[in-house]
């Protein structure tokens, strides 16, 4: 993900809205690689506590009754959305699973009937995957291609009978037109 894209979805994602697990995945990956996006995130996450902050403080009673009143209808209104549990429940086992994986890989767990699989093993056996699927589907190209091959042939040689059934037809009329020619001209001669 670039900076750019970064920048883009930060707002979405620091007030919670809709963002897919794929983006929102690859934009927690990206804060972790880029420090300046990171630094812009946490200055943002700040900002965002203080007006918090500084908006429950100044509240006048109305305005607290209105707020109360607003909290527990987007309270309804989010319990019954099922999404954003489904994200926090999903970053949950993400977050576990990361720390059992951290400590399993420092050796403080053993790793028992679970089997360690290298990136480079995992990479050569997605590419073998891949080339499989590629495999495949240039098989089922090349079927294509020999089936309509097949099709042209067939259609090539019955265009190419028309044809000469055709010229059977033109040169038997060529020759009955000739011997009809002969016929009168013999009776006229005769004549």
């Amino acid at each position: 993900m670039t900076c750019q894209r970064c920048i883009e979805l930060m707002m979405d994602v620091l007030y919670g809205e809709e963002v897919t697990p794929r983006l929102c995945f690859e934009f927690f990956e990206h804060l972790g690689e880029c420090s300046k996006c990171h630094q812009e995130y946490k200055e943002l996450m700040e900002t965002r506590e203080l007006l918090a902050e500084w908006e429950s403080e100044e509240m006048a009673p109305e305005t607290v009754a209105f707020s109360q009143a607003s909290n527990r209808f987007s309270m309804r209104r989010k319990s019954q959305t099922w999404w954003p549990l489904l994200q926090k429940v999903a970053a949950g086992v993400l977050i576990a699973v990361g720390a059992f994986s951290v400590i399993q890989s420092t050796g403080l767990l053993p790793a028992g009937d679970t089997a360690m699989v290298s990136e480079s093993q995992l990479a050569e056996v997605i590419h073998d995957v891949t080339l499989a699927r590629q495999e495949d589907d240039w098989r089922v190209i090349g079927e294509a291609l020999l089936s309509l091959k097949e099709e042209l042939e067939v259609k090539n040689r019955l265009e190419i009978r028309a044809v000469y059934e055709d010229m059977q037809n033109l040169e038997q009329r060529y020759v009955n037109a000739l011997e009809e020619s002969n016929r009168q001209f013999k009776t006229l001669i005769s004549q």
